[in-house]
């Protein structure tokens, strides 16, 4: 068994889906398809139940995917840290980010170490939504030292998780439900989240783990009154596995349904014909700085702290309205 055939396994299985699954891979959708056959061959019966409509594991897919993920993610954590620590060695730092963020911030971040470090190649490099919501998954997958990752508020602790170490809050704000120029919300200067429930709201990727997903994205208003979400995630809707924020914005421009962001996303990213409307009873959302403890070394000390010195007091108790 190679270990490509496991990757392409666990790819299917967190999708659902071999077209988002290959273009995740960045293979073909055949190839795909070609080497879930053989890994089945080898195991010896279906490990998936698929037709036109849908893809679902077999009871066996199941039992194969437990083990197999857990193997996966232990060989591939020990891969990117002995990586990061042949980078560091080498005076290279890698940082993952969402756009969210803002470019011209993490700019002058750069700028800063490049001073302070001028023997350290620092790459800054941007992921996209389905990947920000688990930052050892986006640290994993992108092969960072360091991300600078959302969290649902109010002190980044939603970011934690085994192996991981996190830093302190650099920034946080309010959150807001992003609508078409015109909608009936805009007549509001705020709204909570009883005033959503006659709209439906984009689905976030099945791929989230659940308890991030309904901090994000809450299943019930604070009452208890269920509130609605499109039937296909944002990955369905699109077709993609990755998913810039701008395609979000578009599903949202053509009134498909409304998002629930962050409430300076219109503020960082310029789409003509929507508006942002604060939600106010949402808890805050935070950025942080996330890493790997075992691959904690004096490059990713000094970026985190270049970084937090960016942030002002003012970021880190700020609530953007």
């Amino acid at each position: 068994m190679e270990l490509r055939e496991v990757q392409t396994f666990l790819a299917v299985a967190q999708e659902l889906h071999f077209g988002r699954a290959a273009t995740r891979l960045r293979v073909s959708q055949g190839r795909v398809s070609q080497t879930i056959q053989a890994l089945e061959r080898e195991v010896g019966a279906a490990l998936f139940e698929r037709n036109s409509r849908r893809v679902r594991l077999t009871p066996l897919g199941e039992r194969f995917h437990g083990g197999a993920l857990r193997g996966f993610e232990e060989l591939h954590r020990t891969l990117t840290d002995c990586r990061a620590y042949v980078r560091n060695s080498a005076g290279q730092l890698r940082v993952a980010y969402v756009p969210e963020i803002g470019h011209a911030r993490l700019g002058e971040v750069a700028a800063t170490f490049a001073q302070t470090h001028p023997h350290c190649d620092l790459t800054l490099n941007l992921t996209w939504i389905n990947r920000f919501f688990d930052a050892s998954l986006l640290l994993t997958e992108m092969e960072a030292d360091v991300a600078l990752v959302w969290a649902p508020g109010p002190d980044g602790k939603a970011a934690e998780s085994e192996g991981l170490t996190v830093g302190e809050v650099l920034h946080s704000e309010g959150r807001g439900v992003v609508v078409p120029v015109g909608h009936p919300l805009t007549r509001y200067d705020a709204v909570r989240l009883d005033d959503l429930r006659p709209y439906e709201l984009l689905r976030l990727p099945e791929a989230v783990d659940p308890g991030l997903r309904e901090r994000w994205t809450p299943e019930r208003t604070p009452d208890g009154q269920r509130l609605s979400y499109t039937r296909e995630d944002l990955c369905e809707l699109t077709g993609r596995a990755d998913l810039p924020p701008e395609d979000i914005l578009t599903l949202v421009r053509q009134g498909r349904a409304l998002h629930l962001s962050v409430a300076s996303l219109l503020q960082r990213l310029s789409y003509p014909g929507l508006a942002l409307v604060p939600v106010v009873d949402l808890s805050d959302a935070v950025i942080v700085p996330v890493w790997r403890t075992t691959a904690e070394s004096p490059a990713v000390r000094a970026f985190v702290e270049a970084t937090t010195a960016a942030f002002s007091p003012a970021d880190q108790g700020n609530r953007v309205r």
